[in-house]
Formats: C-alpha cells, structure tokens, sequence
C-alpha cells in the first residue's frame, strides 16, 4: 500500500477553458467560486462577479437573476451570493497548495492471502477516509463562511485538527493492516494464538470507532468561535486479554458489581472437570473459588445478586454459595447449599437474579413452561405459565418493571415483574422489531443473545454485534463491525460511562467499554 501527500494539478483534473468565469472571462480557480445549478449543467462564476451581476440587475430578495450562459433564471435570496453553493476545493490562498489526501491506491494483497473479515474492514475503511475528512472540512467551511475574516484563524486550527486526526488515523489503519499480514493462520483455535488474535482486534476496532466531528458554535455571545472539533470513541479496551490458565472452555457467566463470575468445562477420557472462576476486570484479577468432576456432561446456569446461585440445567435442584473459604493465594474451597427444589416430574432450565432472589424458568414434559420469581429467604412471590410451543427459554432479562423472555422458537414474552402477568407476546420474523418498551434483535436465537437490561435497548452478538436505542418514531442503530466472530459468549453490566462488555472465546476474557445509551 502507498500513501502520500501531493499537490493536485488543475490542468490534470480540468481543462483550462473549463475554469473560465464567462463574467469577467478570467480563471475562477481562488477567486471563491459558486455555481449556477442550472438544468443541464452547473455553471461556474466567481463571487465578486456574481454580486456584480446583481448590483448591475437591481436585484433584490425574491428577484430573478439569469445565468449568463444560458439565461436559466435563479432566485436572488436574501442571503445573495451565499444562497449559491460554494466550491471550497478550489478556494483557496495563492500561497497555500491545494492538498490531495491519498489515503490508498487499492490495497495490494502481494502475498495473495485469504484476509480475515477484520483485516478486509481496514483496508475498505481506508479508502473512504478522503470522502470522511472532506465531509467534516466542508461543515467547517461552512461555519467559516458566515463569520469571515474574524474567525479565520480559529478555522485554520479546526481544518489543521481534523487533517492530524486522519493522518494519524491512517498511520494506525495501515500499521494494524502490517501486523495483520503476519497472521496467516488467523483461524488457529491454539488459546495463546487466540489470544493474540483478540489484542490485535482490539486493536483494529478501537482504531475504527475513533472518530471526529465538527459541532458550529450557535451561541450569539461567542461568535468569535465558529465552532468545535469533538473526537469520539465508541469501543475502548479496559483491561488486558485475560486468558485461564488451564485450557478449558467458559460456559457460563454472570456480572454482578465489578466482578464476572463464570464457570468453565474441560473434557478429560470419561470426565468433565469443571472449575469456578471470580474474575475481578478492575485489579486484572482471576480466582479460583471452587473446582469439581461430573462423569457426564452438565449445563450450568448462574445468577448473582449478594448471593450466587448455580443450576444444573434439567435438573430439580437450585443451589446457593453459602461460603467461601480461601486454600491459598488465588485459590479457593466453595460450600453449597440447597435453596429450592422442583416439584415431582419437573425441572428448571434456566435462571436470572434480582436484587432479592430469582427468577426460575420449570418444564414438564406435555405441560406449558412456568416462570417462578422466588425471593431469598425462600417465597414464591409468583408464577406465570408460558405456551410450550415456543420452545424453551433461552435467555431472560428483567428490563426495568418488564421481564423479557427469548425462546427457542424465536418468540419473546414480556411479563410484569411485580405480577408475572402476560403484558404482550411477539414471534420475530425480522432483524429488530419494537415491543412496548423495547426493541429486540432475534434474526438468531441463541445462547449468545443477550438483552441489555435498559428501557428501549437491546445488545446482541452473532458476526456483528448490534447496540439498538428505540425511539420515538424510530430505532437507532449502533454496528460494532464484523469483528466479533471470535467470541462464542458474552456477558455485560452497565456503568456511568458506558455498558462494559465481557466477550469471551474458550479460555479468554476480553473486557471492553462501548457506547452507552442515555
């Protein structure tokens, strides 16, 4: 790949009788030219010749004025030559070249390799950060405009910001594009290799939802100031790649405070060891609180409040923490305890905490799903039974009062915490659909779907990973890239500055901040 800076030469982009004004049959090129959008083509004047056209007509607001080459007549408006739109390209000091941003002349694959789904986003991302950078400079011309020679400095500080931030942008796009090339097995499922992979996505998405905007400055009071240059940033890494030190598989996890609770499986000849981890993301922290063997395979569930509660799924049988007791450094021995049971010939399937207890979800074979909320001490507080033609609950999430059910049959339920009573039911056909307070992503049910337990959202990870707000009359959508098929679960909290995101790919913990939703 090559990038460079050049001066354009007019006489390769136009011809020179092309840049004649038919005014005062001089070039137009830095004399601020505008144009007449007439019918069949855009007619170019300078400004000054302009205004001397209208003076020479009289004309004033609400006029007609005729182009002087083909006599199409415009509207005089009171904004006069300004109502003409502008061709900043070529508007510019005698002294000061026109500046081409060549960000990418077609990536070259030399080594003709197969590029990952990230790598070919960088290299398509690259090429349109010309049309990017020109969009911005062009609002701060704009802005610029109306407040003339006072501010002329303050815009060439704003133009010099956005001209660094994409020069340094670029820089980094094709830094992370080298490293890139030097990961030819970009599929190895080694845990060290995969942890590479993840820094080095981290990487690449961070880079790519670094962005900067112009904001004009509307205030009467501070019209010196056209405005301001903002960088945002909607993916920041907030602690190292966490990686288990045995070679194991997460199956489960849960946030509650700053801690991620998970469990994780590793098959060995007729046996599953199973271990459970308490990984605190603020001191980079992991530890073993409990390990333990199953001669068969088993599907774990947790929830946590100020308790933490473990199901084995398909079982009667709920059990809580009652005790921590620590062995050595980061190592530690858990005593469980019963908390409730099914009844005869049922069993529970899934589970979500609350701040005082639970909510179970229980099956019998032939018999409609049931929904419990139990309180701690024990108390059932209600129950609510759900159609079984839905298939079985895949994930719950308690969204304000609402709490909202996913299905295996791409169905969602919304039911009445405090009640347990049915508000409304919905089958998704397509990607998001709005529910009375939320909007949901179902174009894939699975156990990677979670709902981001605020009013109008919902967050999800398949190949992308979507951040949705409902509003009034619409959905806002957040894509975070095609970046995300690394990971095979998730799971996330809410904070002051953001919804912090655990993803998580066999034995590899990736904590990141992304956009918050006010």
């Amino acid at each position: 790949m090559t990038s460079n800076d050049e001066d354009i030469n007019l006489n390769q982009v136009l011809m020179e009788e092309e840049t004649i004004c038919a005014i005062c049959k001089a070039t137009w090129i830095q004399k601020e030219p505008r144009c007449f959008p007439c019918s069949n083509i855009v007619h170019i004047f300078c400004t000054e010749c302009i205004e001397m056209l209208a003076e020479h007509n009289d004309s004033e607001p609400g006029d007609t004025i005729c182009c002087p080459i083909c006599r199409e007549e415009h509207v005089w408006t009171e904004n006069g030559v300004r109502s003409f739109p502008r061709l900043g390209l070529f508007d510019m000091d005698e002294d000061k070249p026109i500046r081409r941003k060549i960000y990418t002349e077609n990536y070259q694959n030399t080594e003709n390799r197969v590029l990952c789904d990230t790598e070919k986003l960088l290299t398509a991302s690259l090429g349109n950060l010309e049309q990017e950078e020109y969009s911005i400079c062009e609002k701060i011309n704009c802005a610029t405009e109306k407040l003339a020679e006072r501010i002329s400095e303050r815009n060439r500080i704003l133009l010099n910001e956005v001209e660094a931030f994409f020069d340094k942008k670029k820089d980094e796009m094709e830094e992370i594009i080298a490293e890139f090339q030097e990961y030819d097995n970009f599929s190895s499922e080694e845990d060290g290799e995969m942890e590479m992979k993840i820094e080095l996505s981290n990487k690449a998405i961070s880079c790519l939802h670094r962005m900067i905007d112009f904001y004009p400055e509307e205030s009467i009071e501070k019209l010196i100031d056209i405005g301001t240059n903002i960088t945002t940033r909607d993916f920041t890494v907030k602690a190292e790649v966490c990686s288990i030190p045995k070679p194991c598989t997460i199956v489960t996890a849960q946030s509650y405070d700053n801690f991620l609770y998970l469990i994780t499986e590793k098959p060995s000849n007729s046996e599953y060891s199973y271990n459970f981890y308490r990984y605190n993301w603020e001191e980079e922290l992991l530890e073993n609180l409990h390990e333990w063997i199953c001669q068969n395979e088993r599907q774990f569930k947790i929830a946590v409040n100020n308790k933490v509660y473990i199901l084995n799924s398909g079982t009667n049988m709920v059990e809580y923490v009652r005790s921590i007791t620590k062995k050595n450094y980061l190592r530690y021995q858990c005593l469980f305890k019963e908390f409730c049971f099914a009844r005869k010939g049922s069993f529970y399937c899934n589970m979500t905490g609350w701040n005082n207890g639970i909510i179970l979800t229980s099956e019998m074979a032939g018999k409609n799903s049931t929904i419990l909320k139990l309180s701690d001490p024990f108390k059932i507080e209600w129950k609510s039974e759900i159609d079984n033609t839905w298939g079985c609950v895949i994930d719950m999430k308690l969204n304000g009062d609402k709490l909202i059910t996913y299905f295996s049959e791409k169905s969602c339920c919304i039911l009445d915490f405090n009640s347990g009573v049915v508000l409304s039911t919905m089958s998704a056909t397509n990607l998001f659909f709005n529910g009375s307070d939320a909007t949901f992503s179902c174009s894939s049910i699975s156990f990677l779907t979670r709902l981001l337990c605020k009013k109008g959202s919902a967050l999800s990870v398949f190949n992308n990973t979507y951040l949705s707000e409902l509003k009034k009359n619409s959905v806002e959508l957040w894509v975070y890239k095609t970046v995300f098929d690394l990971y095979k679960t998730f799971e996330y909290k809410k904070t002051s500055k953001g919804i912090l995101v655990y993803f998580m790919s066999k034995s590899v913990i990736n904590t990141v901040h992304i956009k918050s939703v006010e």
